[in-house]
């Protein structure tokens, strides 16, 4: 009897973009977008991402939150499980910047995504919003908000989510769409990096200070870029001295 050929699954080209990752004190890493759209490479849209609150932050925990993520790849065809991963993430005001510190079920989501993510992609670069609040070791990473323990979701397949209610405030940025949500991320994730960096930032409110969140998204998008662009001097001048010290 001859045996039955089993064709190995087929998987997308992973090919993240640069755009995706950063510098800080002469090591790379990554941000959770680029990871996401690292699944969407890999699963060409046919995968199902669902995280799940394991612990409400509360005054008997100092305000830790924690969140597990699983990702699972299917075969478009059968719907078979081709791949899967999962991720824990905690957050609390001790191991985020002070701007996410309101924020930390969101970032204990994120940073339990982003290390699922990074399972299923086999990616070695830290995410940056897995990084504390003093950048000294990863521990997670930040994402979507979650204000409650949420039920798993059926597999998306890839497709679109249900149409929300009311109409989303979205802004062009580089030829992409972004939500207030994933610009706020990206936000977030520049002013950790800023701290981390050292760098000198006026005080929330005054001129050329960090905007609000609810700020006009032209407004908060102009000041990522501003950070961007001096997170890049930074990068550059320190690899500069090194170069003249050796």
């Amino acid at each position: 009897m001859a045996a039955e050929v089993v064709e190995a699954p087929t998987f997308g080209e992973l090919a993240i973009p640069r755009e995706y990752t950063i510098t800080q004190q002469g090591r790379e890493y990554i941000l959770s977008d680029g990871l996401l759209v690292g699944l969407v490479q890999l699963s060409r849209g046919f995968y199902d991402l669902a995280t799940e609150v394991v612990q409400l932050p509360t005054a008997e925990n100092a305000q830790t939150a924690v969140c597990t993520a699983k990702v699972t790849v299917f075969e478009p065809e059968t719907g078979r499980v081709l791949r899967t991963a999962t991720g824990i993430g905690d957050a609390s005001p001790a191991n985020v910047g002070r701007m996410v510190a309101i924020h930390v079920l969101r970032m204990a989501e994120t940073r339990a995504v982003a290390r699922a993510l990074r399972h299923l992609l086999g990616v070695g670069l830290t995410a940056l919003e897995e990084l504390g609040q003093g950048g000294a070791e990863p521990a997670a990473d930040e994402r979507t908000p979650a204000a409650a323990p949420k039920t798993r979701p059926e597999p998306s397949w890839g497709q679109p989510a249900p149409a929300a209610p009311r109409p989303v405030e979205t802004i062009q940025v580089g030829g992409r769409t972004l939500s207030r949500s994933q610009v706020l991320d990206v936000y977030h994730a520049r002013f950790t990096a800023a701290e981390q960096a050292g760098l000198q930032l006026a005080p929330m409110g005054t001129p050329g200070g960090p905007p609000s969140s609810d700020a006009p998204l032209p407004e908060i998008v102009d000041y990522c870029k501003e950070l961007t662009r001096r997170l890049d001097a930074r990068s550059g001048a320190v690899h500069a001295n090194g170069a003249g010290g050796k």
